[in-house]
């Protein structure tokens, strides 16, 4: 039995909101990472530079 039109509207609606969800999270995750790679060098550097002084001790 298929479903009705006003079914059928409902689930292609959610379908595409859920997509469209979907397509933001990935865009903001690319960002984030672009970033995070931008800043790579100095975030590594302090990271060894703390293990460092905690080593010191």
């Amino acid at each position: 039995m298929l479903p009705s039109a006003g079914n059928r509207s409902e689930f292609i609606e959610q379908a595409l909101r859920s997509h469209l969800a979907h397509l933001v999270r990935q865009e903001i995750s690319r960002q984030d990472l672009r970033i995070l790679n931008e800043h790579a060098d100095r975030l590594n550097e302090e990271a060894l530079d703390t293990l460092a002084y905690q080593t010191g001790l």
